[in-house]
């Protein structure tokens, strides 16, 4: 803690020109507000240096919650079952949804942009991956699971294209836990298996995804 601490008061005058400056949404109980505070938290401590990866969730992982600022009333269970709202099916309030993820995942690109890194920008040594908590459909199987990788990370991850595994338990099939060792060789530390330990390491061949490491 003491190192920590020691390496913080260097970082002292960086963290304070990168902070946020705090407004209402950090204290608002609307889920569009509270997304968009998290954004602006991620792209601080990344531009800081005060860490090199962030996770961000939308906030909805509740059956009750909906995405009001997105003018979105129904719960996010309520389109789940197939619900309308003002009119609207539920494809097109998902849609909505996601289209306002992407904006922020937008913005927090166009920040890293704007960074120099290198011979670059800060954005182009990163990796962001945009994925779903819910896998393929409402009450998922998870024998589905799109997820949307953007940027390169330093040139180590093939980009501008799509990538299909056939569905779990056919030949060929690989797991999410595959995507996840693939991200660790890319970012250097490579293993075998991520998140697979004994007889788990059966249900997936071991090593990364070869279609999507340059």
């Amino acid at each position: 803690m003491s190192d920590r601490l020691a390496k913080l008061k260097v970082m002292e005058g960086t963290l304070r020109r990168q902070a946020p400056a705090p407004d209402a949404k950090y204290s608002s109980s609307n889920e569009t507000q509270r997304l968009q505070a998290q954004f602006e938290l991620a792209a601080a401590a990344l531009i800081s240096g005060l860490t090199h990866v962030v996770t961000i969730c939308s906030g909805m992982c509740n059956v009750s919650g909906t995405y009001s600022g997105m003018g979105v009333d129904l719960d996010v269970h309520g389109i789940g079952h197939g619900g309308s709202d003002k009119g609207r099916p539920a494809s097109e309030l998902m849609t909505i949804i996601r289209r306002g993820h992407a904006q922020e995942i937008a913005g927090l690109i166009r920040k890293l942009e704007a960074i120099p890194e290198g011979n670059g920008t800060l954005m182009d040594r990163t990796v962001i991956v945009f994925a779903s908590d819910a896998a393929n459909a409402h009450h998922a199987d998870a024998r589905e699971w799109p997820f949307v990788l953007v940027g390169s990370l330093a040139n180590r991850l093939k980009t501008g294209r799509l990538v299909e595994y056939p569905a779990y338990g056919r030949t060929g099939n690989r797991t999410i836990n595959a995507l996840y060792c693939s991200l660790l060789h890319a970012a250097g530390a490579p293993r075998d298996h991520f998140n697979l330990d004994g007889g788990l390491k059966e249900i997936d061949r071991p090593g990364p995804l070869t279609e999507i490491l340059a």
